[in-house]
């Protein structure tokens, strides 16, 4: 069981680095929640993915106050989505 204390923490900042590098994974979680904090963002170049998923038009930037970043999928990014069904996990 895990306590996290920062207020900051979000569904991606629970990843592992390797997910934090896999697109669909990171796109996975924006669906379940779309905020990213300033501090995640920065970590383990996240912020590529994050670049990459906007360069790939699956996500959009929404305007939200600091410290969070904020993404809304985009139709692109749920066709996407559900090319991988709830038991096929990309891992890698």
């Amino acid at each position: 069981m895990s306590i996290y204390i920062c207020s900051f923490t979000s569904n991606v900042s629970l990843l592992r680095l390797h997910q934090k590098r896999n697109p669909i994974v990171v796109l996975r979680c924006l669906g379940h929640n779309p905020r990213v904090s300033t501090f995640e963002i920065g970590e383990h170049g996240l912020w590529k993915t994050i670049r990459q998923l906007t360069d790939n038009g699956w996500i959009v930037a929404k305007d939200t106050a600091y410290p969070w970043h904020a993404y809304e999928i985009t139709a692109a990014g749920h066709e996407v989505l559900s090319c991988y069904s709830t038991t096929r996990h990309a891992s890698t």
